[in-house]
């Protein structure tokens, strides 16, 4: 473990310098002779901007960013990182909320930006091959130009995310209903292991075709929600679908919470949606951009509690695409809703479900703070969830409830998240955001749910309460893959 030198600030606004390895010099020299002294940064002004993110974890300063444009070039990195033991960290945007490119020991941040490619798109096996760097910017613009009759699966995160890490940390987006999370869009990738291997797994590793990760060992679990800390991910085969030929959204808006997460359920059981997403009024606000002053932990007058959102598509006629919308109809009409078309519910709503999505509200709502409890769990107890949700955020009169949920694989689990927007220049309320985000969590987990991108004091709450083997079985399988410890340390307490 690399030592800390000092700690700047106080609580709540601190950042964490650790020593620098004794033969810098040597390894800045080393650096610039594989990537070019333009694609190398030791100051401490170019340092800082990756030292932390929107959220309220830490900063800690990295060493070095360094920044490779071939594969050939993160292998050396990671050879010579293993061989100096200095911790390595893969860095595409720096965007995810669970401050997982932190550098929590120091080391190497490598930003894969550079390494934006999209090498190759299957229309037929409907599937592209893509660097680490490609963002989803990138792929619509790309798809939209050259192949238009394809289309990935949109993140709810700026334009500028990466596809790559959000596949790997499993992501949810626009097509979750249907699918799952994003890691069902990956057939395969190519990948720098700490010991400097280069490898393939799924299909392409095989064959000359990414179709899939049938029939071998899915070897790909081996870097999904790993959180970086087994190998740099370099390429990946992603999962295209066709472009529907019709399309919608439509939206229900109430206050009759229990009733709409009962629709909920038996909507996703109906699989007719790509898409179903309850949000309550805070967020709806958030999203377009209301003013901070504006909304406070009460709820405006007349403004309803919840919205659900309902995208459905149809690949061949207005017929089917007609009956998708007669089932969400009639369902609704059991329940004694209403069905809007999200075109019909105003102007700021509509700018807002374009995709990529930009949600700028929240980065303005801060400032520049941003964060949040996203949890996966069991349907079953997603109204429990909600209220849990809603009692925490009941106990910090300061921050505006965040709160949404969503389905997956038809009803087969769901995500709860809440989000809290805060003042990054304010200590209180940094502190303040830390309780929060950690009574938020305990509670959703005691109700079963687990939080996905999960920063180090969540996960050590996992493996506090959870299977002790689980804990030992990460442990073999990081020191079998990394046995220098290099790979982004200290997640997972590896």
């Amino acid at each position: 473990m690399v030592e800390i030198e000092k700690t700047v600030g106080e609580e709540g606004k601190e950042l964490v310098v650790h020593k620098k390895t004794p033969n810098h010099e040597a390894v800045l020299k080393e650096l610039i002779d594989i990537v070019g002294e333009d694609y190398v940064m030791d100051d401490s002004a170019s340092l800082f901007v990756y030292s932390g993110d929107m959220t309220e974890n830490v900063p800690h300063m990295p060493e070095f960013v360094v920044a490779p444009i071939t594969v050939e070039e993160v292998q050396k990195i990671v050879l010579l990182a293993n061989r100096e033991k200095i911790p390595i960290i893969p860095f595409v945007s720096g965007s995810n909320l669970g401050g997982l490119t932190i550098p929590l020991e120091g080391g190497i941040t490598v930003d894969l930006k550079r390494m934006n490619k999209i090498l190759e798109v299957n229309e037929v096996d409907q599937y592209a091959i893509i660097e680490a760097g490609v963002t989803f910017a990138n792929i619509k613009n790309y798809l939209d130009k050259n192949h238009p009759d394809l289309v990935y699966t949109y993140t709810y995160a700026t334009p500028a995310a990466g596809v790559v890490p959000n596949a790997l940390l499993e992501g949810l987006a626009t097509l979750s209903t249907k699918y799952g999370t994003t890691d069902c869009f990956i057939n395969g990738l190519e990948a720098v292991l700490p010991t400097g291997e280069i490898v393939r797994v799924g299909s392409g590793a095989v064959s000359k075709y990414w179709f899939g990760r049938n029939p071998l060992p899915d070897l790909v679990g081996l870097f999904t929600s790993w959180q970086g800390m087994t190998g740099i991910v370099t390429k990946m085969a992603i999962q295209l679908d066709p472009k529907p030929a019709y399309s919608g959204i439509k939206m229900i808006m109430t206050d009759e919470i229990h009733e709409a997460f009962q629709l909920m359920l038996n909507l996703g059981r109906a699989q007719i949606c790509d898409n179903l997403i309850m949000f309550n009024w805070g967020l709806a606000f958030a999203v377009i951009q209301m003013p901070r002053e504006t909304v406070g932990s009460e709820k405006m007058e007349g403004a309803p509690s919840i919205s659900l959102e309902m995208d459905i598509s149809a690949i061949n006629t207005l017929k089917e695409f007609e009956a998708k919308v007669e089932v969400i109809e009639k369902l609704a009409e059991k329940y004694g809703f209403g069905v809007w078309d999200y075109q019909e519910v105003g102007d700021d709503i509509t700018k807002v479900l374009d995709v990529p999505m930009t949600f700028a509200g929240l980065f303005t709502h801060g400032p520049g703070g941003l964060t949040w409890v996203g949890a996966y769990g069991p349907c079953s107890q997603y109204e429990t969830a909600w209220n849990v949700a809603n009692e925490v955020f009941s106990r910090y009169p300061r921050f505006t409830p965040w709160v949404y949920a969503k389905t997956f694989k038809h009803g087969h689990f769901g995500a709860m998240r809440t989000l809290v927007g805060f003042d990054r220049s304010n200590a209180e309320e940094v502190r303040e955001t830390r309780e929060i985000m950690k009574e938020m969590a305990e509670e959703l987990n005691n109700i079963g749910f687990i939080p996905y991108k999960a920063p180090v004091w969540a996960t050590e709450m996992l493996l506090e309460r959870g299977d002790p083997n689980f804990g030992l079985f990460l442990k073999k399988i990081k020191k079998a893959l990394d046995p220098n410890r290099i790979m982004n340390p200290g997640r997972w307490g590896l």
